[in-house]
């Protein structure tokens, strides 16, 4: 079984939520950047991304992907967005 690692040179919260910023711009959402980039952080980098993307697009991360991405998939990413402890 494949598992996903977290890379040696993490991207700032800052840059992650700028990259989800454009994954939902224009028409579609390009899923494989929100995989690429949540499958690759821990549960404490998850939350670091959400509260920046909170304060910087002043909109809650798990909101947008629920609006944004399709039933199956979207409870797929937010389980991987939330923190073991919510």
């Amino acid at each position: 079984m494949a598992s996903c690692r977290v890379p040696n040179v993490v991207p700032s919260p800052v840059e992650d939520a700028e990259q989800l910023r454009k994954a939902f711009a224009g028409r579609g959402t390009n899923e494989g950047l929100i995989i690429s980039i949540l499958t690759h952080r821990n549960a404490a980098k998850r939350k670091l991304i959400r509260q920046t993307y909170a304060e910087t697009d002043g909109e809650d991360l798990l909101k947008l992907l629920d609006k944004e991405l399709s039933r199956n998939f979207e409870r797929a990413v937010v389980l991987w967005t939330l923190t073991p402890a919510e």
